[in-house]
């Protein structure tokens, strides 16, 4: 128990570095994207998530002895995957191509109805305008930060800190608990819908990892529905005709 405290005091001491002086103080970040930074913010957040976000989670992990829970699921964690299947049934429902074809699809209709709405303010969940790309040569930056995210979050938010958290209080409910916690609280930026918005995608995101038993799948649909909104969704609305605002990413 001692060990695996000191880790999880590690880990939420990058979950503090990563948000010090990130998109949380609105402000100063806004003044600086717009004064032509916005490559290099894109950049070192990319960095920041790689380092503070996967590489924690993997060091920890291998530390501590759990390194193989990034390709199986801890057994720590079996009550909660039991209960999760004993409300939905076969973890089948939960098929990969079907449930990207549904992002995707979404994703379409998103970007033709901004494009259709093109000069107003569409409605979305969070305010994330500052992470949209403004234009074509920014979609490239789009895609990286969501697979640097797909990756890097599910590993901190979906294995590291739920399974440190289970280890001290032999509670995987209060793993995952405190994982979508903090998961919906590194997107305050976004404002309270944002951040409840979030914390539902968590949520799922938890329920898909606990009902397949397969991080790499919830890695996956992170991935989709972030392209989705930071690639396909402004790509079809027009990027750079449109406002900043004109997609929805969580």
């Amino acid at each position: 128990m001692m060990v695996a405290t000191l880790a999880l005091i590690t880990a939420l001491a990058s979950y503090w570095v990563f948000l010090r002086g990130s998109l949380q103080t609105r402000a100063p970040v806004a003044r600086w994207l717009d004064g032509g930074g916005r490559a290099r913010w894109f950049a070192l957040w990319c960095i920041k998530a790689l380092v503070l976000f996967a590489g924690t989670s993997v060091l920890l992990l291998a530390l501590t002895g759990w390194d193989s829970a990034v390709v199986a699921m801890p057994a720590v964690f079996y009550p909660a995957r039991g209960l999760v299947l004993t409300y939905i049934g076969d973890a089948r429902t939960f098929s990969l191509d079907i449930i990207c074809l549904g992002l995707v699809g979404g994703g379409i209709v998103g970007g033709i109805v901004d494009r259709v709405r093109r000069g107003r303010r569409p409605w979305m969940l969070g305010d994330i305008s500052m992470l949209v790309p403004r234009h074509r040569g920014e979609l490239i930056w789009g895609g990286a930060m969501s697979v640097v995210a797909g990756v890097s979050e599910e590993l901190y938010f979906r294995l590291l800190v739920p399974l440190l958290v289970t280890l001290i209080t032999g509670q995987p409910l209060i793993g995952f608990a405190v994982g979508v916690a903090l998961f919906a609280g590194a997107h305050r930026y976004q404002g309270w819908i944002g951040v409840a918005a979030t914390g539902v995608v968590g949520l799922l995101m938890t329920i898909v990892y606990l009902a397949t038993g397969q991080l790499w799948i919830a890695m996956v649909m992170h991935m989709v529905l972030d392209l989705n909104g930071l690639v396909l969704r402004p790509l079809i609305a027009g990027v750079g005709s449109v406002s900043p605002s004109s997609a929805s990413r969580f």
